[in-house]
């Protein structure tokens, strides 16, 4: 069974770095080339309503100039409706100007539309031909993404081997989703040959970098797979990490480590407090 293989892992990922939930500087806002994004961190105080007016018309001075990073930021704007009344058909608009002068960041995302049919008739065939363009660029989530559609065969014919190439090349350049994504290929020998030590690598090179499925993923495989070794405390320390972040799975996974003694010394009174903190059994 795949863990991950949906249509929508990244939607928005790169949208949170630009509009979603940060701030920017006031002198940011006059800048007059296109450095604005970068002027965007957390540790600023929120924006204000006219800061937030002010970013709307700069983006949109920048988009009329042809600006192609101020087409998606706006475009992105009035799709996710965070800072201006959603607009899905003008967000289309905007990306597809960004997409045909070669953005990838367009490229993906109006590609994304295509997917959701978000403003735009749901069309797979034109959502794949614009990861393609995006992937051929070296933007990694779009690799990510095509590798999903090869994966699956959806609205192409399905091609395991490709799909593998695909998030080997994601993984090297630093996706955390690529390299779970093909350490389950390599788990199941599907597009490449069964290897679970380079499906662990991958597994961990995930984990390390956050990515809590790739925590509990490998937690999983050090407690029951039959071909790693088990290792119960490595388990127990993916699982804490994952726990951390919240994730019930792990929660509830770490509190029977604890329970049985399992990896970790054995605490009935922190398996029950973890239990706690799960919601109750309908």
């Amino acid at each position: 069974m795949i863990e991950l293989w949906g249509l929508r892992t990244l939607a928005v990922a790169s949208v949170t770095l630009m509009v979603g939930g940060l701030s920017i500087s006031s002198e940011a806002l006059g800048q007059s080339d296109s450095t604005t994004q970068m002027s965007i961190s957390r540790g600023q105080e929120p924006l204000t309503r006219q800061q937030l007016s002010q970013l709307m018309s700069v983006w949109a001075m920048r988009a009329e100039r042809g600006d192609t990073r101020a087409m998606v930021d706006l475009g992105m704007a009035y799709s996710t409706g965070q800072y201006t009344p959603a607009d899905p058909v003008k967000a289309v608009g905007l990306l597809r100007r960004a997409a045909e002068a070669g953005n990838a960041l367009g490229q993906f995302f109006l590609a994304q539309r295509y997917v959701d049919g978000n403003g735009v008739d749901q069309n797979l065939s034109e959502a794949l031909r614009l990861y393609g363009l995006a992937a051929g660029q070296g933007y990694a989530p779009a690799q990510v993404e095509l590798a999903k559609f090869y994966y699956l065969g959806t609205g192409v014919e399905q091609d395991l081997v490709r799909s593998a190439n695909l998030n080997r090349t994601a993984a090297e350049s630093g996706s955390a989703e690529a390299a779970f994504n093909l350490g389950i290929q390599y788990s199941t020998g599907k597009g490449v040959p069964h290897d679970m030590e380079e499906a662990i690598r991958l597994f961990r090179q995930a984990a390390e970098k956050g990515l809590v499925k790739a925590q509990i993923r490998l937690a999983k495989a050090y407690l029951q797979d039959p071909n790693v070794p088990r290792d119960p405390a490595e388990a127990a320390r993916w699982l804490r990490l994952a726990t951390d972040k919240g994730d019930r799975t792990a929660t509830a996974m770490l509190a029977t480590l604890y329970a049985e003694g399992d990896g970790v010394p054995q605490d009935t009174t922190e398996a029950a407090r973890l239990r706690a903190t799960l919601p109750t059994p309908p």
